[in-house]
């Protein structure tokens, strides 16, 4: 059995109705930074998180320099002892989950599409039935074990050409035996791909909220890994916090553009040109040839203003592109291979210095606590009756101006400490 070796997810959050196509995904990040020089919180009355409270900052476990005394080693010790055993406890696991977890190490497009379902499931017993499969998967195949993968996240404007170039670099990638992979957007915006058996191809739920995508995008990147994926495309609109986001995903930033300059480039954000490792000016062809030259030139003049990523090992590079393929011989001025060629090239340089594994290993803490800040939430959200009420009440404080966002935010944190002792 041939397996391909490409998942393109086309990450789409923040539904417009007036367009299936025109989707974003924003996220923000969780703030580890924030200071009390005043509160009215007695995080010495819990256990817990008494030991990382300090004067200056009075955030849940964010001070590094803080000493671990033996009673919170003993504590971490029973923690971890648990989670092993929870580990294991697949109790109330069912039997289908546990087949499409195997069918899913097979490389089973079937079983990927459903895994990805169960993940994004809000139902509470999915959720737990979505548990028992990522931890029932890591017991059949730890992720040290796993293939690694390189994830290059695209992100640009609407309509700079990101879509109609991934369907070009699938098609002439040359370590590919054919072309094929996962596909999470809409087949509209990829005719070509829909049509092919090999295809994977899958919208993507928007949620109307920033927890609900970015929470699971993590897990079902490692659902295509364990798929055997190799190479794994994300694709997002680079408009509001998305570039944070797939910047939080990836090992690569890939920033499409299409061939303007002047006030265009002024209204880019700059924090979307910040996070790419490579620009490509897309659309290069044509009578656009000039107009994409000359942007070029000033994408390069704005990335030699801002602070470089990986200082004396690697510098972001601007590159013309054309993903035309109606005319061959146009194509060969600036084709999508150079694109994927640089990328390799920049896997190859961050591999070389571990700057890749170290980026993941950030990545990993990073996505820890954006899903410890939404377990939070949900457990605010859903809480007993008793909590819900306070929480009522509180909002409606705020709401006549009877009470400061922080002050309620304290009380609430308050009341929630309170009620987990």
């Amino acid at each position: 059995m041939i397996k391909a070796n490409w998942s393109v997810i086309m990450v789409s959050c923040h539904y417009k109705a007036s367009s299936s196509s025109t989707r974003r995904i924003s996220s923000a990040l969780m703030k580890t930074n924030r200071h009390h020089h005043h509160h009215t919180i007695n995080f010495n009355s819990h256990n817990h998180f008494k030991h990382y409270h300090s004067d200056r900052n009075a955030f849940i476990l964010n001070n590094k320099n803080t000493m671990m005394d033996p009673e919170d080693d003993e504590e971490l010790k029973r923690l971890t002892h648990l989670g092993r055993i929870h580990e294991h406890n697949f109790e109330g696991m069912e039997d289908r989950t546990a087949k499409l977890a195997e069918d899913l190490l097979k490389g089973s497009r079937v079983a990927l599409s459903k895994s990805i379902t169960l993940v994004e499931s809000k139902l509470l017993e999915h959720h737990k039935q979505a548990r028992h499969l990522l931890a029932y998967l890591a017991k059949l195949k730890p992720m040290n074990e796993v293939k690694p993968s390189f994830r290059v996240g695209l992100s640009g404007p609407p309509g700079a050409g990101k879509s109609t170039m991934i369907e070009a670099v699938l098609a002439v990638d040359p370590s590919s035996t054919r072309t094929g992979g996962s596909i999470l957007g809409d087949k509209t915006r990829m005719i070509e791909l829909s049509r092919m058996e090999e295809a994977f191809i899958r919208p993507s739920p928007s949620l109307g909220f920033l927890g609900g995508v970015t929470a699971n995008m993590y897990e079902i990147i490692s659902l295509c890994e364990y798929a055997g994926y190799d190479n794994i495309l994300v694709e997002t609109v680079g408009v509001g916090q998305s570039e944070t986001l797939v910047a939080d995903l990836t090992d690569m930033v890939i920033l499409v553009v299409p061939p303007a300059g002047g006030d265009e480039l002024q209204g880019m954000k700059r924090g979307i040109v910040e996070v790419a490792d490579l620009v490509v000016v897309n659309k290069a062809d044509g009578d656009l040839i000039y107009v994409a030259r000359r942007a070029r030139g000033e994408y390069r003049s704005a990335l030699h203003y801002m602070r470089p990523k990986y200082p004396g090992v690697y510098y972001p590079e601007v590159v013309l592109c054309s993903s035309r393929r109606e005319n061959p011989m146009e194509e060969t001025k600036f084709p999508v291979s150079n694109v994927w060629e640089k990328a390799l090239a920049f896997r190859k340089v961050m591999n070389e210095h571990g700057l890749i594994e170290e980026k993941r290993q950030e990545q990993r803490k990073t996505w820890m606590w954006k899903q410890v800040n939404e377990e939070l939430v949900t457990r605010l959200l859903h809480g007993d009756e008793s909590t819900s009420k306070f929480i009522a009440s509180i909002q409606n404080f705020v709401e006549k101006g009877e009470m400061s966002p922080r002050l309620a935010a304290d009380c609430i944190l308050q009341k929630f400490l309170k009620t987990h002792k």
